[in-house]
């Protein structure tokens, strides 16, 4: 019987040094982050309109055909690419998938649960990513 509770209870310490690094990695993901949308200024406003409410993603206070949703897309990206420049143009084929909140915020990380599964798997996310596993 003594066998058993040893053996539960280094399955429960390695249950919990897997959360513990987890938490670890997420934390240091989370900050690089943070620090990379920091340079980025400040969140776009937003602008009341017909009783809606829109994104006012450069910050000049009208809204242009392309933060109109109700616009049809073609519209809105020839209006979008009549405004950007040619560093512009070429620098968005360099961004990669970035999810969204319903609220229209960047979500490159999980939110922060008590999920075991997200909360084990992160590190070795993490450590494939730096590794040859994932390329981004």
């Amino acid at each position: 019987m003594r066998i058993i509770g040893k053996i539960i209870l280094a399955l429960l310490a390695f249950v919990f040094l897997l959360f513990l690094i987890g938490g670890v990695f997420y934390f240091v993901e989370a900050q690089k982050i943070k620090e990379i949308y920091g340079q980025l200024g400040e969140k776009p406003s937003t602008l009341q309109v017909d009783g809606l409410t829109f994104r006012d993603l450069n910050k000049n206070g009208q809204l242009d055909v392309y933060e109109d949703y109700r616009n049809p897309t073609p519209a809105r990206v020839e209006d979008l690419l009549s405004q950007m420049t040619l560093e512009e143009k070429a620098g968005s084929m360099f961004i990669s998938m970035i999810g969204m909140t319903s609220e229209g915020d960047h979500l490159d990380l999980p939110p922060l649960t008590f999920d075991p599964l997200n909360i084990v798997f992160t590190p070795f996310y993490y450590l494939m990513q730096k590794c040859w596993c994932i390329k981004k």
